[in-house]
């Protein structure tokens, strides 16, 4: 075992990154001398009974979203304690803590590596524009500690202890993730398409529907949003997006005709903070989705809804995690019985509701209707560039990928259809489609290269993203092809 001599371990780790690295760049051994070393000096650690913070994310989320989680330190963590003689043994508990920043300094460069730049090294140069920063405003940092969460001792396999460890603790901090200002007011100004503009009345509507739905649901808000501060808190926040140009207004405040609006080129910045809070809205949103698609009559049959379910969600769990499908559905039925006054029980319900009950539901949920938009259509683009790709060259790579997904976004915003987002095209978006549609068997995939495995099936998933993105788009590729 190598932690029966911890500071022999650490002296060799410490002379090994001292030395060793002018010689040997990067080898296999290093990366296990490594993993010794920091067993080690976690076995001293929790031996002692020190605390140990870790991000288990693995890295700064460049979108807002929660990202998934690591395991390799959580690994690494349950084999130095079960180590320790049980006589000597304390119990080892995780404590999730949620951190959201009401506004980044970094924005511009998260910004810019959306949109496919590169990430800039920082220098000394970097260090000296510092200054710039005193004339931004970034708002508040808030801190939130979830519930104590420990191992499962009752699961066999230490791999399976640990994907559960890490996936409680993440399913704490989500759900411990506040509505800040700034993620309420990108989500309202999100939702509206490109260059929309709308009044602090029109806003501060739709934010009261939002917090009203979170009051009842539990999910954790910002005490600045308390009614009686709301306008005043909003007002501030406009104020802060305004003067970090990422919002302006049009219009005469005299006259009372005052308009808000996302600054030219600033969407992908605020959709970071839109990011921050989504998770909290995937269930109000899929409802619309489903309940619109029963009204018109497309969805007729309980085996209809429930396959339309499962395609929206799949796609879904490479942006966001979503529970498994029972509790999900427990949560859709909550929120759905909350609204019409009666339980849900299952798919066939939903199909005999009443005119008055999809009225309720499209009035009290309606805010959330284009909340996920900017994800379906960046998926549509995404099969659009497969497609278009497929035809042309047959095989492409990640570049190729790129550029032709940038091509028909253009051409897409060009033409005022389909695609009205300008969110929807980004890099992470971008890669998690890519990854959607290999491992949906639709692509196949040759060191680094990729080709179409189903066309027929592709065509397919293009026209059923083509319904959600504008029913005229549909109808039009239905045709030509």
């Amino acid at each position: 075992s190598p932690y029966h001599n911890i500071p022999r371990w650490l002296i060799i780790g410490y002379l090994f990154r001292k030395c060793g690295c002018f010689f040997i760049r990067r080898t296999f051994a290093r990366d296990i001398l490594y993993k010794l070393v920091l067993e080690a000096y976690l076995y001293f650690l929790l031996h002692d009974g020190q605390a140990i913070e870790f991000f288990f994310e693995g890295g700064r989320s460049r979108t807002g979203k929660l990202l998934e989680p690591r395991y390799g330190l959580y690994q690494i963590l349950l084999e130095a304690h079960e180590a320790i003689d049980p006589a000597q043994r304390k119990e080892m508990v995780f404590v999730p803590v949620s951190i959201i920043h009401e506004y980044l300094p970094e924005q511009k460069s998260l910004g810019r590596e959306l949109q496919g730049g590169k990430k800039k090294k920082e220098n000394i140069f970097q260090v000296m524009k510092i200054v710039e920063m005193f004339y931004e405003q970034f708002g508040s940092v808030h801190l939130r500690f979830g519930t104590p969460v420990k191992v499962r001792p009752y699961l066999p396999d230490i791999k399976d202890r640990v994907k559960a460890l890490a996936f409680d603790c993440f399913l704490e901090v989500g759900s411990n993730m506040l509505v800040t200002p700034s993620a309420l007011l990108s989500l309202v100004m999100l939702n509206m398409p490109n260059s929309a503009a709308m009044t602090l009345p029109e806003i501060l509507g739709q934010m009261e529907k939002i917090l009203s739905y979170c009051r009842q649901f539990n999910i954790p808000l910002s005490t600045s949003l308390d009614a009686h501060k709301l306008e005043d808190t909003i007002t501030a926040t406009i104020e802060m997006f305004i003067n970090n140009r990422k919002m302006r207004s049009i219009g005469d405040r005299a006259r009372g005709q005052l308009f808000y609006m996302v600054a030219p080129n600033a969407r992908q910045d605020m959709l970071y903070y839109k990011n921050t809070c989504l998770h909290h809205f995937i269930v109000p949103w899929m409802i619309l989705q489903t309940w619109q698609k029963v009204f018109d009559g497309t969805l007729q049959t309980e085996q209809d809804l429930f396959e339309f379910f499962q395609r929206r969600l799949k796609h879904l769990r490479y942006e966001f995690f979503i529970p498994p499908h029972q509790e999900f559905m427990r949560q859709v039925g909550r929120v759905a019985a909350h609204f019409l006054g009666h339980p849900i029980e299952n798919f066939q319900a939903c199909l005999s509701l009443s005119f008055k009950e999809f009225y309720l539901i499209a009035a009290n949920l309606g805010c959330f209707a284009n909340a996920l938009n900017y994800v379906h259509q960046g998926y549509y683009l995404a099969a659009l560039s497969i497609a278009a790709l497929s035809k042309e060259q047959g095989k492409f790579d990640w570049e190729d990928y790129f550029k032709r997904s940038r091509d028909i976004f253009h051409q897409q915003q060009g033409l005022g259809r389909g695609i009205c987002y300008p969110e929807s095209f980004s890099v992470p978006l971008l890669k998690q489609a890519l990854r959607y549609f290999a491992e949906g068997e639709l692509l196949k995939r040759d060191t680094g290269t990729y080709a179409v495995a189903d066309p027929t099936a592709l065509a397919q998933v293009i026209t059923e993203f083509a319904e959600g993105v504008n029913p005229k788009v549909s109808f039009a590729f239905r045709s030509d092809r």
